[in-house]
Order: C-alpha cells, then sequence, then structure tokens
C-alpha cells in the first residue's frame, strides 16, 4: 500500500477520534461554567465567596468554576474542528469568542474580587476526558514496515 493512502487513512482516524471528543468535552464546560447558578443574594447568603478574602468555591466547586449568572460567558464557549491545520496536525478548538473582557475579569479579578484560574481549570478538566481517548487511538494504529 502507498504511503500515501496509509497516510490518509491515519488522518481520518485522527479526525474521527477528534470529531467523537466534542460530546465529551463539551459536557466538560456544562458542568464548569454553564450549570451552576448563584443569584447575588445567594453569594451574599454564602459570604461573597468571589470576593478578596472570601471563602472561595461556593458549594465545594472548584475554583475555576464559574457562576453561571447571564449565562452570556457560557454561551461564548464554542467548540470548533477537528480542523486541519499546516503539515499533518489536526486541531479541536475551544476558545471563548467575543467575551475577552469578561473572560478577563474573571480569570485577574478586580479590586473587590478574586481571580478565578477558569482557564488553566478547563484546560485541566478537558484534558482528563481526553487524554485517555487520544491515547486509544494510538492503540488502533499499527504500522509495520518490510524492507
Amino acid at each position: 500500500m502507498p504511503i500515501n493512502k496509509i497516510m490518509q487513512q491515519v488522518i481520518a482516524l485522527e479526525m474521527e477520534t477528534l470529531a467523537r471528543l466534542k460530546g465529551p468535552i463539551q459536557e466538560v464546560l456544562v458542568r464548569n461554567v454553564g450549570t451552576q447558578y448563584f443569584s447575588l443574594a445567594n453569594l451574599k447568603q454564602i459570604g461573597h465567596p468571589y470576593r478578596i478574602g472570601g471563602p472561595g468555591r461556593p458549594g465545594g466547586l472548584p475554583a475555576g468554576v464559574v457562576n453561571r449568572q447571564s449565562g452570556e460567558f457560557f454561551q461564548s464557549l464554542i467548540i470548533r474542528g477537528p480542523i486541519p491545520l499546516s503539515g499533518d496536525r489536526i486541531a479541536l478548538m475551544v476558545y471563548s469568542r467575543g467575551e475577552k473582557p469578561l473572560g478577563n475579569w474573571l480569570l485577574s479579578g478586580t479590586n473587590r474580587m478574586k481571580g478565578r484560574p477558569w482557564t488553566k481549570h478547563l484546560r485541566t478538566e478537558i484534558l482528563k476526558v481526553t487524554a485517555p481517548i487520544i491515547a486509544g487511538m494510538g492503540k488502533r494504529l499499527r504500522l509495520r514496515v518490510k524492507v
């Protein structure tokens, strides 16, 4: 079999695998950004957990979790791909569309509110669900070269 055909099969497998990752990644986004809701009154009752000096982590949630409030931030998160890149690389991208001021504000905090490392937290949570699937892809690939 010519090497080009082998490469096409490998790329097709990678595209298929990355496409299957969209569901698990969406579940991570929903669990960490899209479902927890604390109204301003709730946040006050639990001691303003995000304020400087506050207890943080309302309801025991991870420090990177973002309270949904309006839902705009969650709705700005996009999963795009799989996308062929230069060379033989393929990407699945998760990014925030048009919410940079809010995302940066949540990340760095303000003079009254502590920042929440949501980017680091989401990256860690996404890697937990994607790494085993990507590792499994390598096990499915078998290449034998006879000279």
